[in-house]
């Protein structure tokens, strides 16, 4: 899943924590090597995302995220696609 075990992700998405912050937002905080598979997984998703951006773009969008909005973007798809993974095990 993206290129990382799902177990491995599923392990470091779970040290993670996750903290009400404004309005309907949430803070998520850990602490990873630079080299971890989460954080690969993570960039390697962000790719995708930034693909996504371009393609956009070329259709005529006035308006694309932020990097900060695509990094969250692709956050929320490898924690999704661990939940997939874990539910399909079931």
């Amino acid at each position: 899943m993206f290129g990382e075990d799902a177990d491995e992700l599923g392990r470091e998405l779970m040290t993670m924590r996750f903290d009400p912050g404004s309005g309907s937002r949430v803070v998520a905080t850990g602490t990873f090597r630079p080299d971890s598979p989460l954080l690969r997984a993570i960039r390697r998703a962000e790719f995708v995302e930034l693909l996504k951006d371009t393609r956009s773009l070329a259709d005529g969008a006035r308006e694309l995220r932020s990097r900060d909005e695509r990094r969250v973007d692709a956050f929320v798809a490898v924690a999704l696609a661990v939940g997939e993974a874990a539910a399909a095990r079931r």
